[in-house]
C-alpha cells in the first residue's frame, strides 16, 4: 500500500509546477497559493465530512477526544508547519516559476529534500540512516551543483536561487516535524487544519494586494482550471496521501518522492516547450540512479529508515 501511496504522491505532485505556470498569467503568486489552500481545506473538509458521516455509530472508530489533536504544547508545531510548510512554500515556488517562466528548472529543486530531510531527521528523530541511504542522498546532491548553473543562465539572482533551495528547506523540516511532533493527528486532521488556516491568512492578503489580470478568455479560464487541479487533486489529495505516508514509513522514505517528481516536471515542462539543458538531463541521471540505490528493497530499509534508531523520550 505505500508504495501506491508514493507513487499517486509522485503522479500528482509532478504535475503542479505545470499548473502554476498555467495559472501565472491570471493570478499572482500570493492568490495562486491562497486558491490552491483553498481548493485543497475544501476537498479535505468534503472528505472529513464523509467519513464523518459513514463512522457515526460506528463503535470501532477513533475514541480519542478531539481535543488531544490541539493540545497547548503543539500550537507552536502547528503555527511553524503552517508558517514554512505551507504558507512560505505556496508563495515562494509559484513566484520563481513566474518569475522564470520555467516550470521544470523549479520542480527540479525539490530534489534537495531528501538531503535536508536526512539531516533534520537525525537531528529531530534520532534517526540514523543506513549507508545505502547516505550514498544515494549524496548521489543526488551531486547533481545539484548543475541545477544551480541552469537557474543563473536563466537569469536567476543569487538571492532568489537561496529562495528556492529555502523551498525544500522548509518542506524537510516540517515533513519531520509532521513525525516527531505529529503523529498524534490522523493525517486528514492535519492536512486539513493546515491547508485551511493558511489560506485565511493569504487569502486576505492576496485579494488586497494581486488584481486578477484577463488576457483572454482561452488564457484566463486555463488558468482558472489550473488552479482548481492544483488546490483539490495537487494539494488537498496529494498532500494528505503524503502526511499519511510520513506517518506511516517515515519522513526520508517519503520525502524520496521528490526524487522522481523533478523527472515529472521537466518532462512537462519540454511538452510546454521549455528548453531542456544538457545538464539537466545529466542531473536527471543521477536523480533516477539515486531513487534506484535508496529505494531498493533490503535490510534496515523497511520502514525508510535504515540503520540503528535512537529513540527520544517523550518531553509531554
Amino acid at each position: 500500500m505505500t508504495y501506491v501511496l508514493f507513487t499517486g504522491i509522485c503522479l500528482l505532485w509532478g504535475t503542479s509546477f505545470l499548473l502554476m505556470k498555467l495559472a501565472t498569467p491570471v493570478f499572482g503568486p500570493l492568490t495562486i497559493g491562497a486558491g490552491r489552500l483553498v481548493g485543497g481545506a475544501a476537498a479535505l473538509g468534503v472528505l472529513l465530512a464523509w467519513r464523518r458521516g459513514r463512522s457515526r455509530g460506528d463503535r470501532r472508530g477513533d475514541k480519542r477526544p478531539c481535543a488531544a489533536w490541539w493540545r497547548p504544547s503543539d500550537w507552536p508545531v502547528w503555527a511553524g508547519m503552517i508558517a514554512m510548510g505551507f504558507v512560505f512554500t505556496f508563495v515562494a515556488q509559484p513566484y520563481l516559476i513566474g518569475r522564470l517562466n520555467h516550470s521544470g528548472f523549479i520542480g527540479m529543486m525539490v530534489a534537495f529534500v531528501p538531503l535536508f530531510t536526512l539531516g533534520w531527521a537525525w537531528w529531530m528523530l534520532g534517526t540514523r540512516p543506513g549507508t545505502r541511504q547516505v550514498i544515494g542522498v549524496l548521489l543526488g546532491l551531486a547533481a545539484m551543483p548543475l541545477l544551480v548553473g541552469v537557474g543563473l543562465d536563466l537569469g536567476l539572482a543569487w538571492w532568489e536561487l537561496s529562495l528556492a533551495v529555502s523551498v525544500p528547506l522548509s518542506y524537510a523540516w516540517s515533513n519531520t516535524l509532521v513525525k516527531s511532533r505529529m503523529a498524534h493527528v490522523p493525517a486528514a486532521v492535519l492536512t486539513a487544519v493546515c491547508c485551511g488556516v493558511a489560506a485565511g491568512l493569504l487569502l486576505p492578503v492576496a485579494l488586497v494586494y494581486e488584481p486578477m489580470r484577463w488576457p483572454d478568455p482561452a488564457t484566463g479560464w486555463r488558468a482558472v482550471g489550473a488552479l482548481a487541479v492544483l488546490g483539490v487533486l495537487a494539494t488537498g489529495v496529494a498532500t494528505l496521501l503524503f502526511y499519511r505516508l510520513i506517518q506511516e514509513r517515515g519522513p526520508l522514505f517519503a520525502g524520496m518522492v521528490t526524487y522522481i517528481i523533478p523527472v515529472e516536471a521537466v518532462l512537462w515542462g519540454a511538452l510546454d516547450s521549455e528548453p531542456v539543458a544538457a545538464r539537466q538531463v545529466v542531473a536527471l541521471v543521477g536523480v533516477l540512479a539515486a531513487v534506484a540505490l535508496v529505494q531498493w528493497p533490503g535490510r534496515g530499509n523497511e520502514h525508510g529508515g535504515g540503520g540503528p534508531k535512537r529513540v527520544r523520550k517523550s518531553q509531554g
